[in-house]
């Protein structure tokens, strides 16, 4: 079976093993706001412990000088807040680690078959963050899906992403086949 998206051969899974997409051909789910929550909630403890190891870090590193830890804790936060998101979101299979607990990941809401990739991922966090220093904005985004068609916050729809169900909780990797052993001449 060859994926219609990149073309890949020998696909085993519901997703296809080199770029993610979703080969089961089936009606798209999309993520309903309490499986979003759960998911954010474990992103959450992730989180928790990426900024606790940059602070254990920094704490080491800074044993004499406040200015270098205070700067290496302030790059381990927005490492954990920024990058831990940005870097789960944008690969083939979309998925945070509380994504893959609650089987939903990040989609293309043009077509869902496909991952955002890592700029769009990096401006969906972005622009969450951003609408966390307006007043009530924060809670408008959260509450959108519930009455969205697509089930989308506002920062899915700064991005052009949609949250869908998965079959599975990872995009299946797949070892090809090697070919058979052949015997030399004179061996």
């Amino acid at each position: 079976m060859f994926c219609p998206n990149c073309g890949h051969a020998d696909q085993l899974g519901a997703f296809c093993a080199n770029c993610g997409a979703d080969l089961s051909g089936r009606a798209i789910a999309y993520s309903r706001l309490w499986r979003r929550a759960v998911a954010q909630g474990i992103d959450l403890i992730a989180t928790l412990v990426l900024a606790g190891a940059a602070f254990l870090f920094a704490a080491f590193l800074g044993r004499g000088s406040h200015s270098v830890s205070g700067v290496v804790f302030i790059a381990g936060i927005a490492i954990a807040v920024v990058g831990y998101p940005t870097l789960m979101h944008g690969r083939a299979a979309g998925q945070t680690l509380g994504k893959m607990a609650l089987r939903i990941a990040v989609r293309d809401a043009n077509d869902t078959s496909r991952s955002i990739g890592y700029p769009r991922a990096l401006a969906r966090i972005v622009s969450r963050l951003a609408m966390s220093v307006v007043p009530l904005l924060p809670f408008l985004n959260i509450l959108w899906p519930l009455w969205d068609s697509r089930n989308q916050a506002l920062h899915d729809k700064v991005v052009s992403s949609v949250v869908v169900r998965t079959t599975t909780a990872v995009a299946p990797a797949t070892t090809p086949a090697l070919p058979a052993a052949t015997a030399l001449p004179g061996s």
